[in-house]
């Protein structure tokens, strides 16, 4: 749909009818304005679905994928990424509260700026092979998060608070000393171990529950 669609759809319908809207360009600011867009609240975010005609977006796993990109948009709770994504955009997982534990899969090159920020319940994370750059403030204010494990054995690049403060990172055994000389990553160097000194890692399988207690999502 266009953006004047989606003004007209979103102006016309009962409170309620939509709970995530993508306008775009000028749009934003007209809905702003009307009282027709606030902030996501991504703790009330519990499943994602998309038209089966749109030809832009899919929903795959709970997550909002751009088709043509491989781009995860958006992600809630129940989210798990899929296996072909390139790049965790900014912010899509920002203040996602109820998350616990994410597997970011190989193929994974980007994670945005604060695609992980402010979330307490966020307490196990693993970076894929793939990863070659984690954005400013990607993992930040996650004061739960005790570790993370990352399998790329070269350090990607980093800014200076990718990760909140105290995290132990785990990276392949023959890239402890290159991680600890890389740039930016010597400041961490206290905090890199050998993904051999963590005996613990597997993953408890999980059951996840998509509550379909919000309705239809229309993406534009």
């Amino acid at each position: 749909s266009s953006n004047e669609e989606c003004l007209a759809k979103v102006s016309s319908a009962k409170e309620g009818t939509y709970d995530l809207i993508f306008p775009s360009d000028y749009m934003v600011q007209i809905m702003i304005q009307r009282n027709l867009l606030e902030k996501i609240d991504h703790s009330k975010l519990e499943n994602i679905e998309v038209e089966a005609a749109n030809q832009k977006y899919e929903a795959i796993n709970n997550t909002l994928i751009e088709k043509d990109s491989r781009v995860l948009i958006i992600g809630c709770k129940n989210s798990t990424i899929p296996s072909d994504v390139i790049t965790l955009s900014d912010y899509c997982f920002y203040d996602c509260e109820g998350l616990e534990t994410i597997d970011i899969p190989d193929s994974v090159t980007t994670i945005g700026i604060q695609a992980f920020d402010n979330i307490a319940s966020l307490k196990k994370v693993t970076i894929g092979s793939g990863v070659s750059n984690i954005k400013s403030m990607a993992f930040y204010r996650t004061n739960n998060l005790g570790k993370i494990r990352i399998n790329a054995t070269t350090p990607p690049a980093i800014t200076t608070n990718s990760f909140t403060t105290n995290v132990i990172i785990y990276v392949p055994d023959n890239s402890v000393e290159t991680y600890k000389a890389a740039n930016l990553w010597s400041a961490l160097a206290d905090r890199i171990k050998p993904i051999s000194d963590y005996t613990g890692w597997k993953r408890t399988p999980q059951i996840i529950v998509a509550v379909l207690s919000m309705g239809i999502v229309d993406f534009y």
